[in-house]
């Protein structure tokens, strides 16, 4: 009877390490993605001159890449999802800082796409699950 019961802990408890690396592998696939996508906003710079042209498609990609990740996370809550709708929130985060610095650079053009943007990625965060 006790070995029967050993041998049932250790059988689960080998189930849950199984399901644990799985999990692992899968989130780490996620993020890896997630840092792809984020490494798009390093080309915009170009030694001492930023090209806010690119900025500014780097900001929309990030953004859309949030909206669609944040829509996901509200549908299904997983941690996995929330790690890489954070990541993509604060690369697009990290480049609003930069275009909101840089505002008295840019063209009216550049400011007018910028600013509907800036509104789709406020009005995406507002949503609540």
């Amino acid at each position: 009877m006790t070995f029967a019961i050993v041998a049932f802990l250790i059988g689960g408890l080998t189930i849950n390490a199984s399901a644990q690396v799985k999990a692992a592998k899968q989130d780490n696939k996620s993020t890896k993605q997630a840092k792809t996508e984020q490494k798009v906003e390093s080309k915009a710079v170009t030694g001492k001159e930023v090209n806010y042209d690119q900025v500014i498609k780097d900001y929309e990609k990030n953004v859309d890449s949030f909206i669609k990740a944040y829509e996901k996370f509200l549908k299904d809550g997983s941690d996995e999802n929330k790690k890489v709708f954070e990541s993509y929130r604060d690369a697009a985060l990290k480049l609003e800082g930069q275009l909101d610095k840089a505002k008295d650079k840019l063209n009216r053009t550049q400011v007018d796409n910028f600013k509907k943007i800036k509104a789709r990625f406020a009005k995406a965060m507002a949503q609540k699950g």
